[in-house]
């Protein structure tokens, strides 16, 4: 009973987010400084979402599957 209770307190905060065909990411690549950014630069395309957790991502010629808990959304600093 405690178990729920403190899941459901945990879960308050949270957001629903659901990634989409075409939207922009960014990957975590695991950085081994401190001063790195997390994330690679480079803002990837989500080309394909799977019912397991992963989305397929591209980036010019390069195409990975990965687990969307790696990804961050990308938001434009310029709004068209």
């Amino acid at each position: 009973m405690l178990t729920d209770l403190n899941n459901v307190c945990e879960n308050k905060s949270r957001q629903d987010f659901d990634h989409e065909v075409g939207m922009k990411v960014l990957i975590d690549h695991e950085s081994l400084r401190k001063a790195e950014s997390p994330y690679k630069k480079e803002p990837w395309t989500i080309t394909q979402v799977y019912t397991n957790g992963t989305i397929r991502v591209q980036n010019g010629a390069k195409s990975e599957r990965i687990n969307i808990q790696r990804v961050k959304p990308f938001h434009d600093s310029v709004e068209e």
